[in-house]
Order: C-alpha cells, then sequence, then structure tokens
C-alpha cells in the first residue's frame, strides 16, 4: 500500500482523508466499497474514530480483537477508538461506511454520549446481523448522509437518530443472542470481551477465571474443547494483533510498546512476538 506518510506515524482516518478526500476539514467521512478496495490496509489498526459500517451478503472476513468474523448477511460493524480490527484483504468490503470523529455531534450530546454506547468499547458486540426490514432502515441512514455529506449542519442530526436506532437495535439482539446462545457459547464470549478489556494489564488466566466465578482449569479446557485454543493463547492473540498495530501505525520503540502492553521485559515481549510471527518486532514493522 502506498502512502504519503511514514509508515511508523501511520493513522487511518488522516490517510484516508488525505488520499480520497482531499484533507477535507469535516469531522466524518464517507467510505464505500471502492475505497475499502483501494486503500489495501493489510496490517491490524487501532481505531482513532468511530465507525458505523453496513455489509451486504457475501464474504466480509475481519478480525476484531480475538474473534475472527466471517459475515455472510446483511450486518452492522461497529468500532470505537482504541479498538483493534483487521480487515482481510480478499473478503468482500461493507458497502457503505461513515467514520467520524467525536467532534461531530459535540453541539448535540454531552461529551460521554458516544463512549458510553456499549458497541463502541472494548469488549463489546461489534458485529450484528439484520433482519431484513431493520437492514433497510439503515440503509435509509446511509442514503440520507450521502444526500448531505456536505451539510455540516444537518449530517450530525442524522448520524445521531442513526445511533439511537442502532443502540435500539443492540440491546434486542443482545437479549435474543443470550437466549438462544448455550452456556458454553456464552462463556465463550464473556471471556473474549474480559479479555478485550483488560489484557494489556492482565495475562494470567486466573484472572479472567475468576471474573467468571469458575477455576483456571476449566476455563482453559472448556475453550479448548469449544474454540481449539486455550486460554493462553486466546490472550496472546490479542496482545499481538495489538502489537502490530502500535508497530505500525506509530513511532514508538520495541521497549516503549512492550511497556503498554503490560511487560516490563522487551526481550521476553520479542520473544512471544517471534515465537508467534516467526518475525522480530523489528521486522515485521519494516516489512
Amino acid at each position: 500500500m502506498k502512502k504519503n506518510k511514514d509508515i511508523t506515524s501511520f493513522d487511518v482516518y488522516d490517510y484516508l482523508n488525505y488520499t480520497f478526500f482531499k484533507d477535507s476539514k469535516l469531522p466524518y467521512l464517507m467510505v464505500d466499497s471502492n475505497i475499502y478496495k483501494k486503500a489495501s490496509i493489510d496490517f491490524p489498526i487501532r481505531n482513532t474514530f468511530y465507525g458505523i459500517a453496513l455489509t451486504n451478503p457475501g464474504n466480509v472476513r475481519v478480525k476484531i480483537a480475538c474473534q475472527n468474523y466471517t459475515i455472510k448477511n446483511n450486518s452492522l460493524i461497529l468500532l470505537g477508538p482504541g479498538i483493534v480490527s483487521q480487515w482481510m484483504t480478499d473478503s468482500d468490503a461493507p458497502t457503505d461506511t461513515i467514520l467520524f470523529q467525536e467532534t461531530l455531534l459535540e453541539k448535540l450530546v454531552s461529551p460521554v454520549f458516544l463512549s458510553s454506547l456499549p458497541f463502541f468499547q472494548p469488549g463489546g458486540h461489534h458485529v450484528f446481523e439484520l433482519k431484513n426490514q431493520e437492514y433497510k432502515k439503515i440503509k435509509t441512514f446511509f442514503l440520507l448522509m450521502s444526500r448531505f455529506t456536505k451539510e455540516p449542519n444537518i449530517l450530525p442530526g442524522i448520524v445521531y437518530s442513526l445511533l439511537e436506532y442502532i443502540k435500539t437495535l443492540y440491546y434486542k439482539h443482545l437479549i435474543n443472542n443470550q437466549t438462544t446462545l448455550n452456556i458454553k457459547e456464552n462463556q465463550v464470549l464473556t471471556f473474549k470481551s474480559l479479555v478485550a478489556k483488560y489484557f494489556r494489564e492482565q495475562k494470567q488466566v486466573s484472572f479472567y477465571a475468576s471474573k467468571m466465578n469458575i477455576t483456571p482449569k476449566y476455563l482453559s479446557e472448556f475453550l479448548l474443547s469449544e474454540t481449539g485454543k486455550t486460554a493462553k493463547n486466546h490472550i496472546i492473540d490479542v496482545v499481538i494483533l495489538d502489537a502490530k498495530s502500535l508497530l505500525k501505525q506509530t513511532s514508538l520503540s520495541v521497549q516503549e510498546i512492550s511497556f503498554i502492553l503490560g511487560y516490563t521485559e522487551p526481550s521476553y515481549f520479542s520473544k512471544i512476538f517471534k515465537k508467534i510471527e516467526s518475525i522480530s518486532p523489528l521486522e515485521y514493522r519494516r516489512k
């Protein structure tokens, strides 16, 4: 991917804005599938923005924290600042997306409104499938946004209304999922949500087991049975994904990244990274 900025200070929002929107001063970007494909960002990215993406039936593949998603039907993808994700470059792209900064809604809502929405928080449910009527309503919002994309006094109201509708759908889907998933499936989701929230500070399986009121042995055994990975492997997966985003998007040293990720010994962090990726952190940054 060709960029006009140093890879070690790469910000996805700025890159898209500079490359495809002529450095727009508006606090939002309307991104379609063609822009996704042209951008071809092939490494994990850490959001500095809020994103709402709508998918059509197809094969959209994305990894968010330690959760891999293969999205076949009409769905919403919702990501907030600080969340690390990786879009698979050989998959389909979302058809409609709005990326926006917190300042977009500053005249309409309190400063804590966006950060309080659970689907924008680490460990939230970031992907959910839409029923036909739900999809049509969401699509209508995107059509409205595209018609008013150059109207900064009107578009914030549309985005706010969309978020209120999504919030209603979110809780409805969450309740439905909790009633349809079995106990172990709910435990897997609970564990992954906890890891997404605490992985930088907590690497011990016992911490997560305690949060779930089960033993570390049971946690690892049922995760291995249900997912094919131990609890420790799930935690390391999220750490490595976060490390990749920091290596590619920032100019932080390996030592600084190691400390951010909760490792007091940079050599130990580098050893874990190389074991998983077969190259050192610096080699990954340079490739």
